[in-house]
């Protein structure tokens, strides 16, 4: 019989569940100062908060924490995924209606109640960039829901600092959406000069143009597509973070020296040679000294990089058969078969050719080829008289420079891409010489004539149409 009465027994069961808390908060006490901050000294909490800065669990190590996301969990108890199923079903309604503000609005409160669900940033950020973008008319108009999508994976970044796939989500939209978008020539000036001047005088937009840390600007969107690439190798690299789900390790890791090659292709393109020849050297640079001397994981258990040597390879043999041998594993393997691993890592990355490209492209007489072509390209669709005689002139020097630079090449006929930028510029020529001659086609001693004249038809048709798809849209490429 127990003799205890109620009052006691409510008495005691008060006083264990006080006990018990005492080693409970004591083991759970928070650090006096975060993690990133913390000094010698400086109190690192109890057990379980160390764990989980150890094992970055707790919520704060994912990224900046929300009070208005934690109120809301809260207030809704279990049916946090019911309301997040009818704020999905409202917004993809929001889009078909066009009703923009419910569905901005939809979208910030599905991110209030699942903040570290990636996906929700990744598909949301690019439903706003892409597709709501798209249904505007105005391009001030597309620009400013470009930047709305960007900026809300920035947000997501925030919310979720451990997440390589987001970080590489922003470098992808800051590349990809705003250099190749058919408004990209109005992109790329609205980058530096916002339309939106009321709201930033004819600045850059300093939301949108930033580095992940927030220190610095850049002045053309492809280099801080670079930044925010390198921000996903970092993360990725962390052996804290969770590994990137986008594409095979060599292909992700190589997105920052491939952006850098982007901007040197875009400010050529544009016009804009001063710059061009140290884009170029960075970009050669970033592949080769970046890219080239970084390890890549093979199937063979050990890690290679591209650009080794003899000693190289020997090292990385005998680095691959000790783990083996550590492991207890009889199997071992030969310096040979670790070259055909580095050759399918080559492979993979067209490693060579782009090796190649960026050394060609780095030349003096490259630069200066392109600079004459754009020159004559311009001076051609001019109306200043004799415009005609200068654009043929210009456009003959350019490509004689051009036959020079390409038979000097390692890459000969291999830079398919290239070949066919030639040919549109020997049709410019063409078209410079029937004003100034009244020829009908190229005639034989013309700069890469054997170019024109080896091409089959339809290389040559779709030069023409190129050529008149540009000349429509008043469109000059350097």
């Amino acid at each position: 019989m127990n003799e205890f009465t109620p009052r006691q027994r409510k008495i005691t069961y008060a006083v264990a569940l006080l006990l018990l808390s005492i080693p409970i908060i004591w083991l759970g006490r928070p650090a006096s100062v975060a993690s990133a901050d913390r000094a010698e000294g400086d109190d690192a909490g109890g057990m379980l908060s160390q764990k989980r800065d150890a094992f970055t669990l707790g919520e704060a190590s994912l990224g900046n924490v929300d009070p208005s996301s934690s109120t809301m969990n809260l207030v809704l108890f279990g049916l946090r995924g019911v309301a997040t199923n009818v704020l999905w079903q409202d917004a993809m309604d929001a889009k078909e209606k066009k009703d923009w503000a419910r569905l901005r609005s939809d979208v910030d409160s599905i991110t209030l109640l699942q903040p570290h669900y990636e996906k929700v940033w990744d598909f949301q950020g690019w439903n706003l960039a892409y597709n709501v973008a798209a249904e505007w008319d105005g391009v001030p108009d597309r620009w400013y829901w470009v930047k709305e999508g960007t900026k809300f994976v920035m947000d997501g970044v925030d919310r979720n600092s451990q997440s390589p796939d987001l970080r590489f989500k922003v470098g992808q939209i800051l590349g990809q959406k705003i250099g190749n978008a058919d408004e990209k020539n109005y992109y790329r000036e609205y980058w530096n000069e916002d339309p939106d001047v009321a709201a930033f005088g004819g600045q850059t937009d300093p939301e949108l143009n930033r580095d992940p840390a927030e220190t610095r600007s850049f002045p053309h969107h492809h280099l801080a597509s670079k930044s925010w690439y390198q921000y996903s190798v970092e993360a990725n690299d962390n052996p804290k973070f969770p590994r990137q789900s986008q594409m095979i390790e060599e292909l992700f890791v190589s997105k920052p020296a491939e952006a850098q090659r982007q901007y040197a292709e875009a400010i050529e393109e544009a016009g804009e040679f001063a710059d061009a020849p140290a884009a170029w050297s960075d970009a050669r640079r970033d592949w080769v000294e970046g890219l080239g001397k970084r390890r890549l994981p093979t199937f063979i258990g050990a890690t290679v990089f591209v650009e080794a040597d003899e000693e190289d390879v020997r090292q990385m043999t005998e680095e691959v058969n000790a783990r083996l041998a550590e492991y207890g594993i009889e199997r071992r393997f030969t310096e040979d078969e670790v070259r055909a691993e580095i050759a399918r890592k080559r492979n993979s990355l067209n490693y060579d050719f782009w090796k190649e490209k960026a050394t060609l492209e780095a030349r003096p007489e490259t630069v200066k080829a392109r600079q004459l072509v754009y020159e004559g390209k311009l001076a051609l669709v001019s109306d200043e008289p004799g415009a005609q005689k200068i654009a043929a002139e210009k456009l003959w020097e350019g490509l004689e420079l051009w036959e020079k630079v390409l038979t000097e090449s390692p890459l000969g006929t291999e830079d398919v891409l290239g070949l066919s930028e030639r040919m549109v510029d020997l049709v410019y020529l063409r078209d410079a010489l029937q004003f100034t001659t009244g020829a009908a086609e190229l005639p034989e001693d013309a700069p890469l004539y054997d170019l024109w004249n080896n091409s089959d038809a339809s290389a040559r048709e779709e030069a023409i149409d190129e050529f008149e798809y540009e000349r429509r849209n008043n469109i000059i490429r350097g």
